[in-house]
């Protein structure tokens, strides 16, 4: 081989593996970090007003002496480049595009109870427990796909500084993904929380095994019509 073969290879093989390093050291577009559930409970449920502690979204448990509150959370940290820039009389409008972005996940579970509550109660209350840190589990792959609907779009805002114009182009896109996380997680943990309290009103039903239960019913799709009361 020529000399100036040779170097030519060499300098092909540098460019090479110039390339493949970058790819290797470049940060991935998409991180998740997954904390673990945050489980609270408190003695404060009063019957006299029984929808305190509720969300708009939920209603008094089946057994009515108790509230369980639980919320998937996200948290977006994200890199982006700016796409625009434009300046009017007295404002800013940014635009950006997304690069990559690391989201944290949450789970607190707030169970409110009576300060009398029965041990019946309080495992009725922990099937819900059990019921959103299993949906938790899988929560991954829901949040991964709020996050990758984020890269095909731009995002703009609009400010009195290029500051303001970012940090509100940044809040749109957290807060799409943020939703969509939610969505596709709280729509689970309220069908099958809908199956549990269902089954729960058969006397002596388990909660552990009426958890088990819903999920297996949910699973399989099966049509359903929520009556007064399960069948014996």
């Amino acid at each position: 081989m020529k000399r100036w073969e040779l170097a030519l290879v060499m300098l092909v093989t540098v460019g090479i593996l110039s390339m493949l390093m970058t790819v290797l050291l470049e940060k991935p577009q998409i991180a998740i970090v997954v904390l673990p559930p945050h489980v609270e409970t408190a003695y404060d449920f009063d019957p006299q007003h029984p929808t305190q502690h509720l969300s708009p979204r939920q209603k008094v448990d089946v057994i009515g002496r108790a509230v369980t509150q639980w919320e998937f959370k996200s948290w977006a940290k994200i890199d982006y480049n700016v796409e625009s820039t434009e300046q009017t009389k007295d404002s800013y409008l940014v635009t950006l595009k997304i690069k990559r972005v690391e989201l944290t996940l949450g789970l607190p579970i707030k169970i409110h109870l009576p300060k009398d509550a029965t041990e019946q109660l309080k495992m009725h209350e922990l099937g819900h427990v059990q019921i959103c840190e299993r949906v938790y589990e899988q929560s991954e792959g829901p949040a991964r796909k709020a996050v990758e609907a984020v890269f095909s779009r731009q995002y703009s805002g609009s400010g009195k500084t290029i500051e303001e114009a970012r940090a509100a182009a940044l809040n749109v896109a957290s807060s799409e993904i943020a939703q969509s996380y939610q969505e596709s997680t709280r729509v689970v943990v309220d069908d099958v929380s809908e199956i549990y309290d269902f089954l729960q009103k058969k006397p002596g039903a388990a909660p552990s095994e009426c958890v088990q239960q819903s999920f297996k019913i949910y699973i399989g799709g099966k049509p359903r019509r929520l009556t007064s009361s399960p069948a014996s």
